[in-house]
């Protein structure tokens, strides 16, 4: 589903839901039009995404995904026949995890994250927050390096006993939920800078991700020290990409609008498993910001024209 902030009306969309910026790619349908006034888009908050169980039954039946090819509409003709193998195989797992219980992303949003570090790998990935996808991130940026920060131990154990050849970082965040309004009137490094451990903070980094901490805690400080990142970064001339997911949700949202801007961003939306709503938004710095979005519209448009 995409929002059309000129018509102030949610209007739906087959998959994958792709917006760049305030732009909409792709052919737009109603077929879910009964589902989006049903399923409850703030369930995180009270973890249950459905008002009744028939809206539940609803929601089920239209969230019903297709098949996707193998290679999801990639623009695959520059790539080698061998490294087309190995994106298939890193897509048929984004499938798999998009599947499992509790998956951190739809399959929509998966693929669109490995597609986006395929095009760049070798590369320098810096990912806030450590669970299943570990394994899948490392693997598509082969010969580069990914670094993960997390604060939870169950995450922390489950990684360190599963993939200890993870190059993981336990980070401790100060802030809570609680204080976010706080936050906003007081957005200094001493409330807000994580301090990075080892030699994270001289490291080029090409490609951000933050997906952590859980909501509880609020994203505020992963947003805020990936800014301060890129800031340095793009001063030296790179190019850095910053992907925020469940940007959905108000607090996430409110950040990212704060922190690295409302507008000049691509959109992927997309349903989890249990039903839960969420977005991920990319942003794109750097003296090449123009050129790299420009390519990005042409995927998230190759990646609707293919849908089967």
């Amino acid at each position: 589903c995409v929002y059309n902030s000129t018509s102030n009306r949610r209007i739906s969309q087959p998959t994958p839901e792709i917006t760049i910026g305030n732009n909409h790619v792709g052919k737009l349908e109603e077929s879910n039009h009964e589902l989006e006034k049903n399923v409850n888009y703030d369930c995180h908050t009270r973890g249950n995404c459905y008002n009744s169980s028939r809206d539940e039954s609803l929601a089920r039946l239209k969230l019903a995904r297709p098949r996707y090819e193998p290679y999801f509409g990639l623009p695959h003709s520059t790539f080698k026949p061998k490294e087309m193998a190995r994106l298939n195989v890193f897509l048929q797992h984004a499938q798999y995890l998009s599947k499992r219980r509790g998956g951190q992303m739809s399959f929509e949003q998966y693929s669109y994250v490995v597609g986006l570090i395929f095009r760049h790998f070798p590369c320098n990935l810096l990912v806030w927050g450590a669970g299943q996808d570990t394994s899948l991130w490392r693997t598509v940026n082969r010969g580069g390096r990914t670094a993960f920060l997390e604060d939870t131990q169950k995450f922390i154990n489950a990684v360190q006993q599963r993939i200890p050849e993870a190059e993981l970082h336990v980070v401790t965040y100060k802030q809570s939920m609680e204080k976010h309004y706080d936050m906003l009137r007081n957005m200094t490094d001493a409330n807000l800078l994580i301090q990075l451990p080892g030699d994270l903070n001289a490291v080029e980094w090409d490609i951000i991700l933050v997906d952590a901490p859980s909501y509880k805690v609020s994203r505020m400080e992963s947003i805020y020290t990936s800014n301060k990142l890129k800031n340095v970064l793009v001063g030296k001339g790179r190019v850095v990409h910053i992907l925020v997911h469940d940007a959905e949700r108000h607090m996430e949202r409110v950040w990212c609008d704060t922190v690295l801007g409302k507008t000049g961003f691509i959109l992927i939306e997309g349903y989890r498993l249990n039903g839960i709503y969420s977005h991920i938004r990319h942003y794109i710095f750097g003296a090449d910001d123009v050129y790299e979005a420009d390519e990005m519209k042409r995927l998230a448009k190759t990646l609707v024209d293919k849908v089967i």
